[in-house]
């Protein structure tokens, strides 16, 4: 069974000692397949990939601008996101937009005495 001795570089990060490479790169790299070219290196595929997100980037910006309530929301948001500085982002968000599902179930704005 062969083993790797493992360090740590420079920055941190974990490093096989055999031949230097990170492993966070060894395990990312593309597959050493015959033919294969991987997409950042295909000049089709990134024109592609580039056209659909200035696609995708415009019909945002457009339903933004026809739904100007959203950036509000948003805006309204992100207010209460940092002046309150929650902990937990996400059970803030949940709570911050609760209101507005069709289906809420309104909480009341008083403590309930009952048991």
């Amino acid at each position: 069974m062969h083993t790797m001795e493992q360090g740590v570089d420079d920055s941190g990060r974990d490093q096989d000692a055999g031949n230097g490479e990170n492993l966070l790169e060894a395990e990312t790299r593309a597959p050493s397949l015959p033919g294969y070219l991987p997409w950042e290196q295909d000049l089709q595929m990134v024109s592609t990939f580039l056209d659909k997100k200035e696609d995708l980037k415009d019909s945002y910006h457009e339903y933004m601008r026809q739904n100007p309530e959203l950036r509000a929301m948003l805006a309204d948001f992100m207010q209460a996101l940092l002046i309150q500085k929650p902990d937990d982002v996400y059970e803030f968000a949940r709570d911050f937009f609760a209101p507005f599902a069709k289906d809420a179930v309104p909480k009341p704005s008083y403590p309930s005495h009952h048991v």
